[in-house]
């Protein structure tokens, strides 16, 4: 348990991965439970979520591993933020595949909302470091314009 109150505790800069791996968990299990999608379903559904779970996760690990300083072709910062439009598309993609799934079977509204509730944090995390590395990237231009 931590010290610092709840109130003032900063994002961490790895919460985008934990996120995406939570994410990936919640879907997996949502979907091949045979109670919420028929097994005669899994290709349609299922097999398809989880690929973009799978997307999801790896586009956070190669934001992480970007990490680093800009460099004179921009080929970093561009990395980055292909990842993390990557990321914000998969977790957009996910949302509408929850959205067909809702209107096929029935899924209890307290699954659907933990698992939409994970996908929307997300979705503002990626916003947040969007602005961050767009920050990062003029400040960058402008100290080496001079």
């Amino acid at each position: 348990m931590s010290n610092v109150l709840k109130r003032n505790r900063a994002v961490s800069n790895s919460e985008y991965i934990t996120k995406a791996r939570a994410i990936r968990e919640e879907i997996t299990s949502l979907v091949m439970n045979e109670k919420i999608v028929p097994k005669r379903y899994r290709y349609v559904y299922s097999i398809p979520m989880i690929d973009i779970c799978r997307k999801l996760d790896q586009n956070a690990t190669t934001y992480y591993n970007c990490m680093g300083t800009d460099d004179e072709f921009f080929n970093l910062y561009n990395r980055k933020i292909e990842a993390l439009r990557n990321m914000y598309d998969c977790c957009d993609y996910l949302l509408h595949e929850l959205l067909s799934l809702r209107n096929r079977f029935y899924i209890k509204i307290s699954a659907r909302e933990k698992v939409v509730g994970l996908l929307i944090d997300e979705q503002e995390l990626i916003d947040e470091l969007i602005e961050t590395e767009n920050e990062k990237h003029t400040n960058f231009i402008i100290h080496n314009s001079k």
